[in-house]
């Protein structure tokens, strides 16, 4: 009963981890960490929590611990030293912990507790259904649908943890568990009702309190800067486009000299650059190129269900939280630095082409916003420590000597960090801005823009910026991403966001003065430098570039905009919700073969462990002997000894292995001791013997694919 309950509940677990994957609005596909907590971590900890003690030992260690070694070893490897990966750790102890209490001391109401993550489940899965009245519409049946699920799985456990406890208990034990299993069942039944059903009723009312205007709270310091006098719009035009071309949309140019919508933005600043990568690493042929082990790196395209809130204390001055709120075409998610919280991406299939929306908060540099910087103080020993990568310019000699010649006759050893700074952007002063490009980050690429051609795009100027400072001793790094700011917004931008807002009802009560359209014409790429105290600060490289020639400014061509065809409004346009099989099936064999591949490193542990005991001369050594000879004999065609069958029985029913059965009872049973350790003697020669003898090339195989471990008795 007990191994039936354990394998329901491991099941139960599985299904739970499942669940999210069926909700519309859950930007969810399992990845390496997630995938190893809910489908192997958790299970294998259960396993250990159970079955742990009958592991072998080896090199005088129970096999428990090394099985939890290796569990907490193949975490790190997975999540890194990280809080997600403490955390994964965490569960699992509580996880081994539980099932330990529970089925070897036989505490089974404590499993009554566990079911609770179900109703956090349903509770987040209502958040996301209220994140706007059409993903309320869409997610209605699948919300009440994985609610209904998450009731009969709570349903099942509460009927196997009571059968357990009724199995143990006495008549008023009984009656108590039962009184109690029927309150915790009728719980459940209540408050997923409530989550299920009443809560999307009133989503039209949260929605509208969530979007008001009133209720956003603007930062404490810095308002940007203002929309430029100049930023006029050029004879450009507002063109709509179906639906259908924003499919795969990237940060890419429309290939025709206008500029499509990328998404929307509301933020209480008016100047940000948007980020999906840093790039940190220098290499002397290539130029500067993204770290994918840096963190920010992965929290463009990392999937979460939860939050992410930053793990690092924020050590810098002067930085404001800045909120902002994005609705995008695109999957990937763009923030400013320093990022603080990040919510999970939501998906709205009605709202499409901007069906992705999230929203995050990152702390702004005030100096980044006004462009105004105190005087500077030089680097400590720990903030030089961390900008030490930041600072290699490992290039070849003759590149190296030109670089250097420029920056001489840029700067000098007497001005400060931000004169510095200051002198390297103006240098470019005589550089023409255009947008024919071809993105080339290589450090050749680097030298022909500031010696030969003094023309190129946000690249070239990015990167010649962050590689002139990493020589002249500032910590630099390129990032890519948008730059949202007011005075790239025209009165063409302005006209469209009102035609968008129109026909996109997520921005009906939002102010319109608060939103900026980020078209592919605001793709970007610019130079960050780290200052003492300061921390990673914004420049703009292009800011005192020669401006592009008539025609040649991508932000003055005509704007792109989505018909927004009535997806939003015509259920048929909405993809119907497909059970995900190939993701489910993926998830099942990848959890089986980890199960597999578990039982059989446990057979090879426990053979080798049984191997080195074998070589002992006393009853220890005989009994691992013997129980090594018998995990061995089913590859050679015989069957299993059974749990309750002796070892002479078994022996009855084979006379070929009589003689070595003889020969282990006398190693165990003799009261001679010199013919106790001959006999043993004699069992590794027969069992050896034996064992070559009825080897073939079939029962190699099938003894290396085999997963069983013999019997102890």
């Amino acid at each position: 009963m007990r191994v039936a309950a354990f394998w329901a509940r491991i099941v139960l677990l599985l299904v739970f981890s499942l669940l999210p994957a069926f909700h519309p609005g859950v930007v969810l596909a399992f990845d390496s960490s997630s995938l190893w907590l809910g489908f192997a971590l958790v299970p294998f900890a259960c396993s250990l929590g159970v079955f742990g003690d009958r592991l072998p030992r080896v090199a005088g260690l129970p096999g428990a611990a090394w099985a939890t070694f290796l569990l907490a070893i193949a975490t790190f490897a997975i999540d890194g030293f990280s809080p997600e990966a403490a955390r994964s750790l965490a569960i699992g102890a509580f996880e081994c912990a539980l099932s330990f209490l529970a089925f070897r001391r036989g505490w089974y109401r404590l499993l009554y507790v566990e079911p609770i993550a179900f109703l956090f489940l349903a509770w987040r899965l209502s958040e996301f259904s209220r994140s706007s009245s059409a993903m309320a519409e869409i997610s209605r049946l699948p919300t009440v649908g994985i609610a209904c699920a998450a009731i009969a799985v709570w349903l099942c456990y509460a009927l196997v943890v009571f059968l357990l406890d009724c199995a143990v208990g006495v008549d008023g034990t009984k009656k108590k568990t039962a009184a109690l299993a029927s309150l915790a069942v009728a719980a459940a039944v209540a408050v997923f009702s409530l989550v299920a059903l009443a809560v999307p009723e009133r989503v039209i009312d949260y929605v509208q309190q969530r979007n008001s205007v009133d209720h956003r709270v603007p930062p404490k310091r810095g308002a940007g800067s203002t929309q430029s006098e100049s930023a006029k719009a050029k004879g450009g035009k507002i063109r709509v486009d179906s639906d259908d071309a924003w499919q795969g949309l990237r940060a890419s140019s429309s290939g025709d000299g206008s500029q499509r919508m990328v998404m929307i933005v509301e933020s209480p600043v008016d100047s940000l650059y948007l980020a999906d990568e840093y790039r940190g690493l220098l290499d002397p042929v290539r130029g500067f190129e993204g770290d994918p082990a840096y963190f920010a790196n992965a929290l463009a395209r990392s999937p979460y269900l939860e939050t992410w809130v930053n793990p690092e204390p924020d050590p810098d001055e002067d930085r404001v939280p800045v909120k902002i709120e994005v609705y995008s075409a695109i999957p990937d998610k763009f923030t400013s630095w320093l990022p603080e919280e990040i919510e999970p991406t939501v998906r709205t299939a009605r709202d499409f082409p901007l069906e992705y929306s999230y929203r995050a908060t990152s702390l702004v540099s005030v100096e980044g916003l006004t462009g105004q910087f105190p005087p500077l103080r030089d680097l400590t020993d720990e903030e030089r420590e961390y900008a030490r990568p930041y600072l290699a310019a490992k290039l070849s000699p003759s590149d190296e000597a030109k670089f250097r010649a420029y920056l001489s006759s840029v700067v000098s050893a007497s001005d400060s960090l931000t004169a510095r700074i200051e002198k390297i952007l103006k240098s470019f002063q005589d550089c023409q801005y255009w947008v024919e490009g071809e993105d080339d980050t290589s450090v050749a690429a680097i030298a022909r823009f500031l010696f030969e051609t003094k023309a190129g795009d946000c690249t070239e100027f990015s990167n010649a910026a962050a590689l002139l400072g990493r020589l002249a001793g500032i910590p630099s790094r390129v990032v890519t991403g948008y730059a949202v700011r007011r005075e790239l917004q025209t009165p063409l931008h302005r006209q469209a966001l009102e035609r968008i807002a129109e026909r996109f009802p997520p921005l009906e009560n939002k102010n319109i003065d608060r939103l900026f359209l980020v078209t592919t014409a605001h793709a970007h790429s610019w130079p960050e430098f780290y200052l003492p105290g300061l921390g990673w600060v914004d420049f703009e490289s292009t800011q005192y570039a020669i401006p592009p020639e008539m025609g040649g400014d991508p932000n003055a061509g005509d704007i792109v905009i989505p018909e927004f065809s009535g997806a939003g409004r015509d259920p048929s346009r909405v993809p119907p919700f497909r059970f995900p099989w190939k993701r489910v099936l993926t998830i099942a064999f990848a959890s089986f073969a980890l199960w597999v591949l578990g039982l059989w490193l446990a057979r090879v542990a426990t053979l080798f462990a049984l191997s080195r005991i074998a070589r002992r001369s006393d009853e220890r050594g005989s009994k691992a002997r013997f129980r090594l000879f018998l995990a061995r004999l089913p590859a050679r065609g015989f069957r299993r000894k059974r749990a309750d069958e002796t070892p002479r029985d078994f022996a009855r029913a084979f006379p070929e292995i009589e003689p070595m059965m003889s020969l282990y009872e006398t190693s165990v049973l003799h009261p001679n001791p010199a013919r106790r350790t001959e006999a043993k003697r004699d069992l590794d020669a027969a069992t050896r013997d034996f064992l070559s003898r009825t080897a073939t090339l079939r029962s190699v195989i099938r003894e290396f694919f085999s997963l069983y471990t013999g019997v102890s008795r």
